[in-house]
């Protein structure tokens, strides 16, 4: 199973050719990847057609607790030479303690365990 950062599930319910392989997944993301979906969306001007998108998926979005944020910030000051976003170490933090693969198409996780990069 896998963990959607917020481009992939872009990509996903863009219906990006790479990214339709995944489209009978079970989507799981976090409140922060599926906020940054929603700001491109609104941002591109169809944050309506987002909003339809998401009625159309089982998305189920995880909490972020105090202690992924704590991982997240350790992980990101581990990698501070690929200059990830929080957002994305808390992602990719949660999908290794929840046991999911990092569905991401970010370079910057090239050679990172447990990710799976799709352009």
């Amino acid at each position: 199973m896998y963990f959607f950062d917020s481009h992939a599930l872009i990509e996903l319910l863009k219906g990006t050719g790479s990214f339709r392989r995944y489209f009978d997944e079970p989507v799981i993301t976090s409140s922060l990847s599926l906020g940054e979906a929603y700001y491109y969306f609104l941002k591109t001007g169809f944050g309506a057609q987002f909003l339809q998108l998401i009625a159309g998926h089982k998305i189920e979005c995880v909490s972020v607790e105090k202690q992924d944020v704590l991982r997240a910030v350790r992980f990101r000051q581990a990698n501070w030479k690929k200059k990830l976003s929080l957002s994305d170490c808390a992602g990719y933090t949660i999908s290794t303690t929840r046991g999911l693969t990092y569905l991401t198409s970010n370079r910057k996780f090239d050679g990172i365990p447990n990710t799976e990069i799709i352009q």
